[in-house]
């Protein structure tokens, strides 16, 4: 840095390079599990380099008089070597700095290098003083240093496998050679024991630890699910071996897989590695799973696909868990929390925790999928319904005719449904009966008197209306109580919409409808294009995935690494585009999120990359 003096002497700094590992690429990022050390005889060092957001050229200032580097981790009257990594790019740097700012006038240094292992991509991204000094690599590198002046360098490309050797000839004014390591705020300096001897500084790149905790559970008779604990955080990825033998892989972070295709009633062992490109680990522990016996479900029904069913489950499960109930049938990688809602609890649906015959569940259907259940027809087939008023939502056990079940009040009797009068002030429950019909997403009514011939499904979830006048809570048996004759025939569909407006002039709301889906991962993605316009670079977002035509709607927020927003918006349609004029070249985290039934959800996290 000359800042207008006149130069008083010169010294030769020599870099001869050697090739040790070609990187075919222009700009090397740093793999994780990366080790830089230093070594002089004896003396050995492992350093980190100090980290920064911009480039080894902004962060190395030469033009700076005050202070070359920012911040300034300069030594007065030393010479400082040190590794810097641009934190946007990944990029390492090799970084060597002579000062003699605290010398007298005339006793400038004079020092010459060697250098070797240097890769032959390696780029000269700092020529301090490059008006006087000769930066040519591979030839004789000229650097001026006189009294109260500083010189030096920034190397970068230099990969993430090496060995660069130095060797200091250190003429006249040096007394200490050091390196910087750790954080840029607040360096460690460690002295390098010997000024005339080589030194080396190499990576010793790792193998990933091993995963551990793997445990297995058998999802059906053909389905293991497997989960482990991720013990790294430089793997690349994950290996599964069944039996000795690879069955996948998985990227980095993930910590479970789904083994699939097996035999029932069969036992598998189970082990895990972790790997990169510098190897596998270790492997986890083993364990041994066994799948399912290929046992028939005692009642079987088919859940219409892509919408939503309004069901029940026709026996006592034991255990009566979704997963013990539904688990086996959902599709692959689907648990009962990602599709099924609980029964309305009067304001809202509730989490589904257990399940049981005389409860009626909304149940989302991604995919085509047979419901299987084993268990037991409960004994009693008496059910009392919550202590509140308005909808309420039951199943039966048992296929019963709506005109057979018993009905009676807190501290009532029970008389048969189709003896209430429903037209008398005190009665009960409202004179529709509501079923949901899939195929069109829409409600069927069934009402007095034509109701009673109607057969209960023991599949199906149903609502009711308790008014606010009854003696809540009510009670339901699924039994024949005998009674009047049969009524006619229950109303076909083509009634309902007249029925539904029967309803509402009857003062009772409409029945609760089911949840509203969010867009999920499941179902949507949103893609990142970028184009280049000449002036700047143009990312068009677009929603894909399965459901891709059912979006109503994309938002899109795309933000540095500072969390600085730097375009926001949102459309009806299914893509956005962001001309991103004037934005720095680097990498963008966008968000984005699709909508659906009405609701925006957040469906997919990436990265755009904007080149000016």
């Amino acid at each position: 840095m000359n800042q207008g003096r006149s130069k008083t002497g010169w010294s030769g700094a020599i870099f001869t390079l050697f090739l040790v590992t070609l990187l075919s690429v222009t700009v090397v990022v740093e793999a994780n599990g990366v080790e830089y050390t230093i070594t002089q005889g004896t003396f050995s060092q492992t350093i980190t380099p100090l980290e920064k957001a911009e480039s080894v050229e902004d962060f190395y200032d030469y033009w700076d008089y005050e202070a070359h580097t920012d911040p300034d981790i300069e030594l007065r009257n030393q010479s400082l070597l040190f590794l810097y990594k641009n934190t946007n790019t990944g990029e390492v740097s090799l970084v060597i700095i002579h000062d003699d700012g605290e010398g007298t006038a005339g006793d400038g240094g004079v020092v010459e290098f060697t250098f070797s292992g240097l890769p032959a991509s390696t780029d000269v991204s700092v020529e301090d003083d490059p008006e006087d000094d000769d930066y040519a690599l591979n030839t004789t590198i000229n650097w001026d240093w006189p009294d109260y002046r500083t010189d030096g360098g920034a190397f970068s490309n230099i990969g993430n496998q090496f060995t660069i050797s130095i060797d200091p000839n250190f003429i006249q004014g040096m007394t200490d050679w050091k390196v910087a390591t750790g954080n840029i705020n607040d360096p460690t300096y460690v002295s390098i024991p010997d000024m005339e001897a080589p030194i080396e500084i190499t990576t010793g790149a790792t193998v990933p630890d091993a995963p551990g905790g793997l445990s297995g559970t058998a999802l059906s008779t053909s389905e293991i699910r497997l989960n482990w604990s991720d013990n790294s955080d430089n793997e690349d990825g994950f290996r599964i071996y069944r039996g000795g033998t690879l069955v996948s892989t998985v990227g980095a972070s993930v910590t479970q897989y789904t083994d699939t295709g097996l035999a029932s009633d069969t036992t598998y062992t189970y082990e895990v590695t972790a790997y990169n490109a510098n190897g596998e680990s270790g492997p986890s522990n083993s364990i041994n799973v066994k799948t399912d016996a290929d046992e028939q479900p005692d009642s079987v029904f088919s859940v219409d696909t892509d919408t939503w069913n309004l069901l029940s489950i026709p026996l006592t499960p034991d255990p009566n868990d979704c997963p013990s109930v539904i688990g086996d049938d959902l599709p692959a990688g689907s648990t009962c929390a990602d599709i099924t809602w609980g029964s309305w609890n009067g304001s809202d649906f509730r989490e589904l925790t257990s399940m049981s015959p005389f409860e009626a569940y909304w149940l989302w259907a991604p995919e085509a999928i047979e419901l299987g259940v084993s268990g037991t027809e409960p004994s009693s087939k008496e059910v009392t319904l919550e202590d509140r008023t308005g909808w309420i939502m039951f199943g039966t056990p048992v296929a019963v005719n709506w005109g057979d079940v018993q009905i009676k009040e807190s501290g009532g009797s029970y008389q048969s449904i189709k003896s209430v009068d429903f037209t008398a002030a005190d009665s009960p429950v409202h004179y529709a009966l509501f079923e949901y019909s899939p195929g069109a997403e829409d409600f069927l009514v069934y009402q007095q008197p034509g109701w009673d011939s109607y057969t209960l499904d023991p599949w199906k979830g149903y609502y009711i209306y308790v008014y606010g006048n009854a003696n809540t809570p009510i009670s339901l048996k699924f039994e024949e109580s005998g009674g009047p004759p049969t009524p006619p025939t229950p109303p076909t569909s083509a009634t309902q919409g007249a029925l539904l407006s029967e309803l509402e002039g009857s003062n009772v709301p409409a029945p609760p409808p089911p949840p509203k889906r969010e867009a999920t991962l499941d179902f949507f993605d949103v893609t990142a294009t970028t184009s280049s316009t000449g002036d700047g670079s143009r990312i068009t977002f677009s929603v894909a995935g399965k459901w891709a035509s059912s979006a109503e709607g994309l938002r899109v927020k795309v933000k540095d690494f500072s969390g600085n927003t730097l375009f926001s918006s949102e459309t009806t349609g299914d893509s956005l585009t962001w001309t991103a004029e004037g934005v720095p070249n680097g990498t963008y985290l966008y968000v984005a999120s699709v909508k659906h039934n009405g609701v925006f959800g957040e469906v997919d996290i990436g990265k755009v990359l904007i080149l000016e």
